[in-house]
């Protein structure tokens, strides 16, 4: 019947359980904002604007706005 039953392991306590957990969480945070896109901040009349802008000042844009 031994031989079926789990070795059991050290008991570290509570805080080491909590240690490991919250080192779980922030390696899922950290990998989930690995993998999320930056945000598009300029919408297109931001776009607009900031062309308008160039043009009174005289300004040459050197990028394509899309």
């Amino acid at each position: 019947m031994r031989r079926f039953q789990a070795p059991s392991l050290p008991s570290s306590g509570p805080v080491a359980l909590v240690e490991v957990i919250d080192a779980a969480q922030r390696a899922a945070a950290q990998a989930e904002i690995g993998h999320t896109p930056a945000p598009n901040l300029m919408d297109t009349a931001s776009e607009e604007w900031l062309v308008d802008v160039y043009t009174e000042l005289d300004l040459q844009l050197t990028a394509t706005l899309h």
